[in-house]
Order: structure tokens, then C-alpha cells, then sequence
């Protein structure tokens, strides 16, 4: 909220939507680390959405990480605007990920492409 007391519209920003303009709804709270999610480990999960930054994708059926754009191949990291990730990935798409980073205090994992 803001000074007024108002709730910002966040629904065009990167948090709320996706490359493809699909609207993501946040809740604010996140599922736990898998536990014995640890660096090095392999998963097959599900891209949920696209954004500047990178590709969300969940493992273990409901646990969202991060691919960060300067872990993929043929993506430029320093390039937020272009469309790269967007021509490579799709929601829903299944891809092959490994753990690269767990931050169990934020409830975060890091992952990158197989």
C-alpha cells in the first residue's frame, strides 16, 4: 500500500505478468523448499511464465524457482527487453532443470537448463 493507504495496480508489471501478457496471481506466500532439495540435484518440471529476468519453472508439483536468464544458453543476460526467452520457452512447456542455488531462509531455489 501506498501513503494513501491504496493498493498499487501491479498488473502490468513483471511480478504480475509474463512476456505472453498472462496474468500470474501472487499470492505472497510460497511452498517450502522441497526438503533435501540440495545443488546438483536434476528435476523434470513445468515452465509457469516468462519475464525479463527469466523462466519460472516448478518441480515437485507446486515449488517455483528460477532460471535466470544468464544460466541459458543463447540468451543474452544483459539484454532484459529482448524477446529471446519468449522464442524459446512457452508456459506449460516441459523442460529438464538442475538445482543451482537453495535459499531455504526466502523459500528460493535457483535453477538452469539440462
Amino acid at each position: 500500500m501506498n501513503a494513501e493507504g491504496v493498493k498499487p495496480d501491479l498488473s502490468g508489471t513483471a511480478a504480475a505478468r509474463g512476456f505472453g501478457g498472462e496474468l500470474r496471481i501472487r499470492t505472497g506466500t510460497r511452498p517450502d523448499v522441497p526438503a533435501g532439495l540440495a545443488v546438483g540435484d536434476r528435476f523434470a518440471g513445468k515452465v509457469v511464465s516468462l519475464v525479463n529476468f527469466g523462466v519460472f519453472v516448478t518441480i515437485e508439483g507446486d515449488f517455483e524457482g528460477l532460471m535466470h536468464r544468464s544460466v541459458i544458453a543463447g540468451v543474452d543476460p544483459e539484454n532484459r527487453e529482448a524477446a529471446d526467452l519468449n522464442e524459446m520457452f512457452t508456459p506449460g512447456q516441459l523442460v529438464e532443470v538442475e538445482v543451482v542455488s537453495v535459499d531455504r531462509e526466502r523459500n528460493r531455489a535457483g535453477f538452469k537448463p539440462v
